[in-house]
């Protein structure tokens, strides 16, 4: 599909959403002296309105995704979206005024010391105009590798690099020293370029994969309060938006240093989560495969809180999901990534007998 294709149907899709936000805002009123046969064919219209909202919306993330990936966008249909997002609040709830649309990332993004971003896109070269010459080189087609390579023998000024990974996208890249970060949705890593001498050190918000290369200078990944030391490994570690932090080892061995001064060394196929609310540490024995199935494109889940899911699905898809009644709703869930917002949804309502709200669409900034 040519660029300038993709554009007017985004337009179009943008133009749909906007004439049906109008329309629904204008159908808000009360329900009072409705029969009950009524508000029972309100509640069908009402349930009806709101899929082919999220249909819609669906429609236009695939469309946005198709744009030219070299640049960096503020989505074009961003607005409308947002206010097609809010109307599927709960009933009652009626629009006012947009929130104003913040700038997002539709490629992963790489910030080198707070300067402009630089787009990193899969299966291309980059700009040609870089932000420093320890700047990403691509290697791979499906997952782009970075490289960042340290000038010898000149002194390099050490320098903060920054990557960004927008909803619904992955991304590999290879350190200076050879291991390597596979960084899920909605996820980023801030670390030093070229590394201290005396520490490799990256800091984490989200979730990402390692393969650490064997070095005499220790290896630390920083998320939240928590360190993880290497000692030569693969492993996972994850992040959620209600504060836990998990490390799951796949092989060798790490261990999770807490913020009251304990190290707990892990074996493989071990979980270790730490509850950044109430303190609490829980270690658990998993099939380690299940933590990384993400890394073959897959959602899998056993026996899973309905929040984790939910946490997981909204870095993926880009808009913040609830049920309100979640409770302690538990499933077990083998799904492909690749499947639209609305049929996921579906799936889930089914499969916990709850109904799943979108609530609003996330910038990743």
């Amino acid at each position: 599909m040519k660029p300038d294709e993709t554009e007017d149907q985004l337009a179009r899709a943008g133009a749909e959403l906007d004439a049906m936000m109008q329309l629904f805002a204008s159908e808000h009123g009360g329900t009072d002296g409705m029969s009950s046969s009524d508000n029972a064919d309100r509640d069908d219209y009402e349930v009806r309105k709101r899929r082919d909202v999220a249909e819609l919306v669906a429609r236009i993330e695939e469309l946005r995704r198709r744009r030219n990936r070299r640049r960096l966008v503020v989505a074009a249909c961003g607005m409308v979206a947002c206010l097609a997002l809010a109307l599927l609040l709960p009933f009652g709830n009626r629009i006012d005024e947009p929130a104003p649309v913040e700038q997002t990332y539709d490629v992963p993004v790489l910030i080198v010391d707070n300067r402009a971003p630089v787009a990193l896109t899969p299966g291309g070269d980059l700009p040609a105009t870089r932000p420093d010459e320890n700047a990403a080189q691509p290697l791979r087609e499906e997952s782009e590798t970075v490289a960042d390579k340290q000038q010898e023998p000149q002194p390099v000024r050490p320098s903060v690099h920054r990557i960004l990974v927008p909803a619904g996208q992955t991304y590999s890249l290879q350190l200076a020293d050879g291991s390597r970060v596979m960084m899920n949705a909605g996820s980023s890593i801030s670390y030093r370029v070229p590394f201290d001498r005396s520490l490799r050190e990256l800091t984490l918000q989200g979730e990402a994969f390692f393969e650490i290369a064997h070095a005499e200078t220790p290896f630390e990944v920083v998320v939240g309060e928590v360190r993880v030391r290497v000692y030569g490994t693969r492993f996972n570690i994850r992040q959620t938006t209600g504060g836990h932090i998990s490390t799951v080892l796949v092989e060798g061995s790490v261990g999770m240093h807490l913020p009251d001064g304990r190290e707990l060394r892990m074996e493989p196929d071990e979980r270790i989560s730490f509850d950044r609310t109430t303190g609490i540490v829980t270690v658990q024995h998993v099939d380690a495969n299940e933590y990384v199935a993400w890394l073959d494109g897959r959602f899998k889940y056993t026996d899973a809180p309905l929040a984790e899911v939910l946490d997981d699905l909204t870095k993926w898809y880009g808009v913040r999901l609830g049920c309100p009644d979640a409770g302690d709703a538990r499933l077990t869930l083998d799904m492909s990534r690749q499947t639209d917002l609305k049929s996921m949804l579906s799936d889930l309502e089914l499969l916990v007998g709850k109904k799943i709200q979108i609530e609003k669409q996330l910038p990743m900034k």
